[in-house]
């Protein structure tokens, strides 16, 4: 059973490692997005 919870264990890890990729890429093209909204605005 020990294999079971070191595998649990893995799979945790590796969920939340992609959770806080999935949001590190979301707020990077947040704030780019809204950095080059910012630059249009002051093109016009």
């Amino acid at each position: 059973m020990k294999i079971l919870a070191v595998f649990r264990g893995l799979m945790t890890l590796l969920a939340l490692f992609i959770g806080g990729q999935t949001l590190a890429t979301e707020y990077k093209i947040k704030v780019v997005v809204h950095f080059h909204f910012l630059k249009y605005c002051q093109v016009k």
